[in-house]
């Protein structure tokens, strides 16, 4: 393993007053000081960079002899690159995150999508292939909420929208998956409870909705659910499903056949 000292004194390390890698920069008063007048988030960086330098140093396992002046410009160059291209590494993995989130949430529901719900429903029908379960999935559909529209413009829609979407979350588990499934319906997936799971639901969810009046500017709005139910089976794909909780809401049946 290298020394880190030489007979020229300790190396130098990029981010100690040099524009490389993690430190670096003047830090504002804002951000603290210690007892002794130090910029504390600044001597926090300082002593990360300096470790980060030296991990570098003795991963390269370069003997002392050989570490001239020369030599050390040269490694600084090389981490301090090293560390830009980190950051810049780090970025774009933030902004894919962000588009991934933009790409499976609703545009203005606090609701998945579509095809963030059929991604969902896909691993739950895996888990139940593989170690089974008594898993219920609900098609709801809002009604009321054209007439809404018609009236009183896309405004009023989306808040009515969203409020449903409030209602429809309440009484869910963290375990328990929704999703808008393109303009007025709704999918969701209630975990382990069977049709008395889904039935519990139905009961709270109808509840409040009966207590809650809708209303846009002065106007009493009008709004139910029309809603449907299935057990998801090993056998199902997430359109059969769909399907058949889609065709038990029309039927006015709420268990498959």
């Amino acid at each position: 393993m290298a020394d880190m000292t030489s007979s020229d004194g300790p190396l130098p390390v990029p981010g100690i007053g040099q524009a490389a890698g993690h430190g670096g920069g003047r830090q504002g008063a804002s951000e603290g000081t210690d007892s002794y007048g130090r910029n504390v988030v600044a001597e926090e960086r300082r002593q990360r960079s300096m470790a980060d330098f030296r991990d570098f140093i003795s991963m390269l396992d370069v003997p002392a002899e050989e570490l001239t002046p020369a030599v050390r410009d040269a490694f600084q160059k090389i981490f301090a690159e090293l560390m830009q291209r980190e950051e810049k590494v780090d970025e774009l993995t933030g902004r894919v995150n962000w588009l991934n989130t933009l790409t499976d949430a609703h545009p203005f529901l606090p609701v998945m999508n579509r095809r963030s719900f059929i991604g969902k429903l896909s691993r739950v029908l895996d888990v139940v292939r593989q170690s089974g379960g008594s898993n219920s999935l609900l098609y709801i559909d809002v009604t009321g909420v054209e007439q809404v529209r018609r009236e009183f413009g896309h405004v009023a829609e989306e808040g009515v929208l969203k409020q449903v979407s409030e209602i429809l979350m309440e009484p869910l588990t963290p375990a328990d998956i929704i999703g808008n499934l393109g303009g007025y319906a709704f999918g969701l997936v209630i975990f382990g409870s069977g049709q008395t799971g889904a039935d519990a639901y139905l009961s709270r969810v109808k509840e409040m909705m009966a207590a809650t009046q809708f209303q846009f500017e002065g106007h009493n709005l009008s709004l139910n659910i029309n809603v449907g139910t299935t057990i998801i089976t090993a056998s199902d794909s997430p359109e059969s499903v769909l399907d058949a909780a889609d065709k038990n809401r029309r039927s006015g049946d709420n268990v498959r056949e």
